[in-house]
């Protein structure tokens, strides 16, 4: 037969030939045994919720994730504490929406007074010396952008400020007879900002 036809064979060291051996091998990871699950020593430890809170071991129980509403107390804290940074800011803009004069001067409300439900957070902006309207106060309303997914979807504030006020104003020309707080002005994230002409003055603060 030619030597050719043959099929060629490599001869192996023996030092070589163990390593074939399939005992000798690791375990491909598919074919390990995984390690039970154990739940942590400190599921009684208590986490922060925007209302309220849960254990740990109830966190570990929810078939929801949950890591998005145990992040939302301390996003709320930042957010708050970043408006009081900027209260000299917000409150230059409430003057340029009312028109006040320089003897008219905004105060924020204390932060105990600052009310908030799932989107929004109200600031009550006290007036001092307004000659137009004493002792009245206006509401301050920001999206609240870890609610909104500004952070993942950046524009959706914008969007939402936008609806909002549209609906503001529609109801305002449209329905009078519908009791909504008046609407002095809104801005934008960008810096545009919008001030409403004073037809007429009602507020339900």
């Amino acid at each position: 037969m030619n030597d050719k036809t043959m099929p060629s064979i490599v001869s192996l060291p023996h030092s070589d030939r163990s390593s074939l051996n399939r005992e000798d091998q690791p375990m491909p990871k598919s074919e390990l045994a995984l390690p039970e699950f154990k739940h942590p020593s400190n599921v009684s430890a208590t986490l922060p919720l925007l209302y309220g809170k849960m254990t740990l071991g109830e966190a570990l129980n929810e078939e929801n994730n949950m890591l998005f509403p145990l992040a939302y107390s301390s996003q709320r804290e930042d957010f708050f504490f970043w408006i009081y940074e900027h209260r000299e800011d917000f409150k230059a803009l409430v003057s340029l929406h009312l028109s006040l004069a320089k003897s008219e001067t905004c105060r924020f409300g204390e932060f105990k007074e600052w009310k908030h439900g799932s989107f929004n957070v109200c600031i009550p902006v006290y007036i001092d010396n307004w000659r137009k309207y004493p002792r009245k106060r206006v509401l301050l309303r920001l999206p609240l952008p870890y609610k909104v997914g500004e952070s993942t979807c950046p524009g959706n504030a914008d969007e939402k400020l936008r609806t909002e006020a549209a609906a503001f104003i529609w109801i305002q020309e449209n329905c009078s007879d519908v009791p909504i707080p008046f609407l002095w002005g809104f801005g934008f994230p960008g810096g545009q900002s919008v001030q409403i002409p004073m037809l007429s003055f009602r507020t339900y603060c």
